[in-house]
């Protein structure tokens, strides 16, 4: 049955998000997805002592050579995934071709790995999108060295590293002083800060809904509880593995990491589920699914009409909240 068809049985309307429910429903086992080559690749070096730093725009991977076994600390981030450059930095850094082979996948489970002396964290940043009012994601690979670490990232645009860079900017700074075992736990520590904040702005959005309902209750808000449901599933499936993956980093008894150098942080402890903002939607539906019913004088009908429902639909979340 074609996706399509089969969302249509679902009795969503287009008031419902149908296109974000596609995107977040969409899997196809029998087929592999595809990543599409970007027209260009950004690198960019920072090669740091506690004393001194570079910071360089590279024109091509083979200039990346000199800093594999270089005096002092290198982290180079790629920007923008093509086959060929991957593969061609990979084979200069001794990169194991499984590894290489998870770094160009694409929706790939958190996960990290120590393989033939070098640590593999791949995982998901996460943004808000104001405009859309979506959570969106893009993967990163990160590979650490003796004295290096690569990361490669899909969107030029964005990441999470800002602060990062300004840090290394500071003379004597922390991340500037210890080893590229600190970069990276520094890197795995913004990327989960981040998920608070995008975690933050879900809990804004519902505390928004709840006032919506409270106001009027109609299909409106109801599509609204059922978009915000979406984001949090998105949520959910990025922000779970990442404890199995932190744990193995933390618990590495690799020669790379001196993990007594780490300072408590929220890496070690990423956000739970958002399992509170899901009953609170939960209450919010329920009380918009009430006030639509008294309008209407119980009539059932009427009500699954007014909130862009079937009867059937409304009749599963009667029975869902006991109504």
């Amino acid at each position: 049955m074609q996706q399509n068809k089969y969302l249509s049985y679902l009795g969503l309307p287009a008031l419902f998000g149908t296109e974000r429910t596609k995107e977040i429903l969409h899997v196809n086992p029998t087929a592999a997805p595809e990543r599409i080559e970007p027209d260009e690749v950004s690198i960019c070096v920072y090669h740091y002592t506690a004393d001194q730093i570079e910071e360089r725009k590279l024109e091509n991977v083979e200039q990346c050579v000199q800093f594999k076994n270089s005096n002092g600390n290198a982290w180079i981030n790629i920007d923008g995934l093509r086959k060929t450059e991957v593969e061609a930095i990979c084979n200069y850094f001794e990169v194991h071709p499984l590894v290489v082979e998870d770094i160009l996948s694409i929706n790939q489970r958190p996960k990290m790995d120590e393989v033939e002396g070098q640590l593999f964290c791949l995982l998901n940043m996460l943004y808000y999108n104001e405009e859309k009012r979506t959570v969106e994601i893009e993967q990163i690979s990160m590979v650490l060295g003796n004295h290096f670490v690569i990361s490669f990232q899909e969107d030029a645009t964005r990441d999470v590293f800002n602060p990062l860079r300004n840090k290394l900017k500071i003379a004597k700074s922390q991340v500037r002083k210890r080893g590229a075992d600190y970069l990276l736990y520094a890197m795995l520590d913004m990327i989960v800060d981040n998920y608070y904040l995008v975690m933050e702005r879900l809990g804004e959005q519902v505390e928004l809904a709840e006032e919506e309902v409270i106001r009027s209750s109609n299909a409106r808000s109801l599509a609204r509880i059922n978009q915000l449901r979406k984001e949090l599933i998105v949520l959910k499936r990025n922000i779970a593995p990442v404890r199995e993956l932190v744990n193995g980093f933390l618990r590495s008894e690799s020669e790379l990491l001196d993990v007594s150098d780490f300072p408590l942080s929220d890496v070690a402890a990423p956000p739970p589920a958002p399992t509170a903002d899901n009953a609170r939607l939960d209450e919010i539906e329920k009380a918009t699914i009430v006030r639509v019913l008294e309008s209407h004088g119980g009539n059932v009908s009427r009500a699954a009409g007014a909130l862009g429902l079937t009867r059937t639909s409304l009749y599963r979340r009667m029975e869902k909240y006991g109504l």
